[in-house]
């Protein structure tokens, strides 16, 4: 099969990864210096990290890219402006998750091994030795891990690279691609077009967006560095802090903090946003970028020869990594199905992620805050969807289970990372969620865990490696 990449950004350069290491294709990525990509600091989730991890050199790509281990998210203010709680990384287990639904009957904290090593700022080695935990993700510098990629592919050669603008895009009567001319008037043909353009969607911009502005109130975004100093603590999570109008993004690497505020401009100005941002980390910035944005989805991810990847497809807003994590998923998912012969349902069932994910990050906005306008619309329940009320008032009447989510999407986010919100955010009834987990018999079970778990983190705590430690001197150590 014959391939061909439009776009020079993560996206693009993880989408030939991807199609290069699981199919046997004759790839294409065609990008232009003339057009720049989105380019923030990304924080990712354990699907990029696989990727990474099965095609490349770990320890190299940490060294090239200055990138950094992520755990989790730390979630500052959201519940009622004075508050935090940490959401780790972690993959669903069980149907009924009785060990993180204990922590809502208890009203305890999350209690992990990541969540340990988030609150002393250490990595999951002791003694040099890896930690085995559930899950972990990287925070990018977009621009150094795209150069990284394509480096790689280039040298191996298992991609082609042209540089180019395209001029035209020629159809056939029934709207398929037929070729791409650039700029030089080359004439570029293949079996599938893959758009990772952004929201330029040079590819696809005919196809109809379902807008998500009904439900999701922010908007925009300024994006900035804050640049290490000599006693700058490198975390290992991506910090995101509710301020008056939106929320903010930290994502650390080992050069500098990548920042954004991400508001909606209907309640403040770029100007104001920036007043605020100055207020909160106490020093002027040097603005990055300022974007705009949509939040929603394509109607067709999979429309005729073309596939919509990353900010071409979809976008929701930069809350937990969705949009790196689906460009990912979305072409793990289309190989799947293309070794299936079943392409019939990739839409629906990648529609139907796109609007869990969107409930997901919804669930976020459900906060006790009303100390500004802002907050009073992101809260109010006419914002809520059709299924996330659906959700709400079942967990009401008993806990959570991962079926639930299933309901609505085949692909759904689980268990896991709604939980954790759902726990930060105190949204459950813990007496209701206590008296399911000693009718099932699990209470006990989950208690007992709980101290063991405790047990544990206390000897990692006392062993594993600090971040700074493992940036400055592990990495350095490790050939």
């Amino acid at each position: 099969m014959n391939i061909v990449i439009i776009g020079g950004g993560t996206a693009g350069w993880s989408t030939a990864l991807n199609f290069s290491s699981k199919t046997k294709s004759n790839i294409t990525v065609i990008s232009s210096k003339e057009i720049p990509i989105i380019g923030v600091g990304e924080s990712t989730t354990g699907l990029f990290s696989d990727l990474i991890k099965t095609n490349l050199d770990e320890i190299d790509f940490f060294k090239q890219t200055g990138s950094t281990f992520k755990l989790g998210i730390k979630h500052v203010n959201w519940k009622n402006g004075n508050d935090y709680f940490n959401s780790p990384l972690g993959y669903d287990i069980d149907d009924y998750d009785y060990y993180r639904l204990y922590h809502i009957a208890e009203n305890k904290k999350i209690n992990l091994i990541q969540s340990a090593l988030m609150e002393n700022n250490q990595l999951p080695f002791c003694n040099n030795i890896p930690i085995e935990i559930e899950h972990t993700a990287y925070h990018l510098d977009t621009f150094k891990v795209g150069q990284y990629i394509k480096d790689f592919l280039l040298k191996e050669n298992k991609v082609n690279h042209i540089e180019e603008k395209i001029l035209k895009v020629n159809r056939d009567e029934n709207g398929y691609i037929t070729s791409l001319i650039t700029e030089s008037q080359k004439e570029i043909k293949a079996d599938l077009f893959v758009d990772c353009s952004g929201f330029k969607r040079v590819l696809s911009d005919d196809v109809p967006f379902i807008s998500y502005e009904d439900n999701l109130l922010v908007n925009r975004a300024v994006t900035f560095h804050i640049q290490n100093k000599e006693n700058t603590i490198i975390k290992n999570y991506t910090q995101a802090t509710a301020l008056k109008h939106g929320w903010i993004w930290e994502i650390p690497l080992q050069h500098r903090m990548g920042c954004g505020y991400v508001f909606c401009d209907k309640f403040i100005s770029d100007d104001e946003a920036i007043q605020e941002i100055e207020e909160y980390i106490g020093e002027k910035i040097e603005v990055q970028k300022i974007i705009p944005f949509n939040s929603g989805r394509l109607e067709k991810i999979y429309d005729k020869n073309v596939l919509t990847v990353g900010l071409s497809s979809a976008f929701v807003e930069p809350l937990e990594a969705t949009s790196i994590h689906m460009s990912i998923f979305q072409v793990n998912y289309f190989i799947h199905c293309l070794e299936q012969s079943d392409l019939k349902n990739y839409n629906k069932n990648i529609c139907d992620k796109w609007d869990n994910i969107r409930d997901f990050i919804l669930l976020h906005y459900r906060s006790e805050r009303q100390d500004t306008e802002f907050w009073k619309e992101a809260s109010s329940d006419n914002r809520l969807t059709d299924n996330l009320k659906y959700m709400l008032n079942l967990w009401k009447q008993r806990p959570p289970i991962g079926d639930d989510y299933n309901v609505f999407s085949n692909l759904a986010l689980g268990n896991t990372l709604w939980l954790q919100i759902l726990l930060g955010m105190n949204i459950l009834d813990s007496s209701m969620i206590k008296e399911d987990l000693i009718k099932r018999g699990l209470y006990d079970k989950a208690e007992n865990e709980y101290i063991k778990v405790s047990k544990d983190m206390e000897y990692i705590k006392r062993n594993a490696i600090n971040n700074n430690d493992f940036y400055k001197k592990l990495l350095k150590e490790i050939v």
